[in-house]
Formats: C-alpha cells, sequence, structure tokens
C-alpha cells in the first residue's frame, strides 16, 4: 500500500474533475481525497495498491471533458489510513 500527493495543474476548476476523479478512485479501489487549492488546482491524496495508483495516475493525467490539464506532480508521503474517496470543498467539509 502506497500514499500519493497528488497536484493537478490546469483549467480543473469547476469543470467536474473532483467528480471525475471520485469515480475513478472507485473503480481503482482508491481511498483518498480530492480538494481545490488556493490557486484553483487540485490536491489529491491517494491511497492504494501500486497497481492500482498506476492506473488511477492515468485518470489524473487524462482529465475531464471540459478540464485541461497542463501538470501533474506526483510524490510518495505517509499512510494516512482514508476509509472512502472524499471531496472536500475549501472549508475542508465533505461534498455529496
Amino acid at each position: 500500500m502506497k500514499t500519493l500527493e497528488i497536484h493537478i495543474h490546469g483549467n480543473v476548476y469547476k469543470t467536474g474533475m473532483s467528480y471525475f476523479l471520485k469515480q475513478a478512485a472507485m473503480q481503482s479501489g482508491i481511498k483518498g481525497l480530492v480538494k481545490y487549492t488556493e490557486d484553483h488546482s487540485l490536491l489529491v491524496i491517494a491511497e492504494g495498491p501500486g497497481k492500482s495508483l498506476d492506473s488511477f495516475l492515468d485518470f489524473c493525467r487524462l482529465g475531464y471533458i471540459d478540464s485541461e490539464i497542463t501538470d501533474v506532480n506526483v510524490r510518495e508521503v505517509d499512510p494516512q489510513g482514508f476509509k472512502t474517496f472524499r471531496i472536500l470543498n475549501e472549508h475542508e467539509e465533505e461534498v455529496l
């Protein structure tokens, strides 16, 4: 099990990208969270087996219909023990 911190830059704000990533995480068996940062990029924390994370990263790089990904930065971080995959708003509250 690995945990990755993924920063996705480009035209991702209000494009449905966070919901797209939640669906991709559920399909890939990934737990974690996604939230927009102050600069309107996306921060994703993803936990799962290596092959599942590789598949999920492909979705992060692909983007959603109206999104335009310009850069994806990835680094391994300490595990955080997520139970689900959540979308958080700017106040760290879960979005349904």
